[in-house]
């Protein structure tokens, strides 16, 4: 039997403090090698996702983060959209080919074949390589929903969650097996089930995905005033059967209703369920990196699709280390968003009279804007720049040209104030 839940996310520490051990970071030549035969080689940490379209929210960025903080990953995700814990032990036990399998090579998704087919076989893909940790997650609107995990919807039935870890572990019998808490839907979320099982209110289902989650990994007795529906009235002070297979839990939900708690405000989805493709999905990932032992501290600049600040990196660090310290409450976050600084910019003349623009690095842009027109003219010309670049030289033209710059944030850093500068050029 596996240890007991009761030390949720910390209980990490003493399952995979070994493998970290073995699977060395890319930078930490002093880490005893896996291959005596190679002693510069280092080895990668295989971790597999099994679930459904939460899952590859949650997966997207890790290889990234990893990568950032100096390790390296293997990540598979075997998901089916909508794919409940239920249909995932029948399609286990009855060997069907149900499954995507997507593979990361080197930061990059690719959907994998397995004979000519992109539909998998579980079974093939707990043999596609020595997976180290496997990661399960229910269906999204039944996370908090307490008679979706057991047969027959009562906590005295089989729980699906233990089931399929069961399973699992008679193949896999060396992976550590963790269980992903998701999230609560926007507060502006229409799905029915939003409003049968939670009465529309986010704070209510999130509350309903942490007690669920206490009572599965937990073995803990329903709150008395858990809201249920049917026939979970009669069964609120049963003592559930857990699922003691699970070795640690990775607290999503809580990072990113934390994260909803900031100035971030209810913004993590880009839909009435799904994360957002830039922040959403990074803290998912950076709080499934820290469950894994993987240091995240040390990350300055997040690499995500689209527009990202580095001055939200502490933010999203801190949603992550307090939800990992308190998986199962809100902690609150800093309302007041951080503000980019101005560009100091000057212009001087070069030769054969080109305009030459140049202002100081601002940390956090996501980019710089700059506008210019050339003495005796009012055509305006802009230019969009990458954060890296910090000048600009146009020809220019006999009386006033003007410059004026500014640092471009993201949906959450504002634009900071315009520089301008003007330079008279004579004949």
């Amino acid at each position: 039997m596996r240890p007991s839940r009761g030390k949720t996310v910390r209980a990490l520490a003493l399952v995979l403090i070994l493998v970290f051990m073995i699977y060395s970071p890319v930078s930490a030549a002093s880490v005893p090698s896996v291959c005596p035969d190679q002693p510069e080689s280092t080895k990668t940490l295989k971790v597999l996702f099994v679930g459904n379209s939460f899952s590859v929210d949650t997966s997207r960025y890790l290889y990234q983060i990893a990568e950032d903080a100096g390790y390296r990953l293997k990540i598979g995700d075997a998901w089916i959209s909508g794919l409940h814990l239920s249909e995932m032990y029948t399609y286990l036990s009855c060997n069907l080919r149900k499954f995507t399998y997507l593979e990361n090579h080197k930061g990059t998704w690719t959907t994998m074949k397995s004979g000519g087919s992109t539909l998998w076989r579980l079974t093939d893909v707990l043999k596609k390589a020595k997976w180290d940790v496997i990661i399960l997650n229910q269906y999204s609107a039944d996370t908090g929903n307490i008679g979706s995990f057991y047969t027959n919807g009562s906590v005295r039935g089989e729980n699906f969650l233990s089931m399929v870890t069961k399973y699992i572990h008679k193949r896999c019998p060396n992976a550590a097996l963790g269980y992903n808490m998701t999230w609560a839907f926007p507060k502006y979320s229409t799905i029915s089930n939003f409003d049968a099982i939670y009465g529309g209110s986010q704070k209510q289902m999130f509350r309903m995905i942490c007690d669920t989650t206490k009572v599965l990994l937990d073995g803990l007795e329903l709150s008395d005033d858990l809201p249920v529906y049917g026939s979970q009235k009669a069964n609120i002070k049963a003592a559930a059967k857990g699922a003691d297979l699970i070795d640690f839990m990775i607290p999503t939900g809580t990072a990113i209703q934390n994260a909803r708690s900031s100035y971030m405000g209810d913004t993590m989805n880009r839909d009435m369920k799904h994360l957002s493709l830039t922040y959403g999905r990074y803290i998912a990932g950076l709080c499934t990196a820290a469950s894994l032992g993987i240091p995240i501290d040390g990350i300055t600049k997040p690499h995500m699709e689209g527009a990202a600040s580095t001055l939200n990196m502490n933010l999203m660090k801190q949603c992550v280390a307090d939800a990992l310290k308190n998986p199962y409450a809100v902690t609150g976050q800093h309302k007041k968003a951080p503000s980019l600084e101005d560009p100091e910019l000057t212009i001087r003349e070069t030769s054969k009279g080109y305009v030459k623009a140049k202002w100081r690095m601002v940390r956090g842009a996501t980019g710089y804007k700059v506008v210019y027109k050339k003495g005796g003219s009012n055509t305006l010309y802009t230019r969009t720049l990458l954060p890296g670049e910090r000048s600009l030289v146009f020809k220019g033209k006999e009386g006033k040209n003007s410059v004026t710059v500014y640092a471009i944030g993201d949906p959450y850093i504002k634009n900071s104030d315009k520089a301008t500068e003007t330079l008279k050029i004579k004949d």
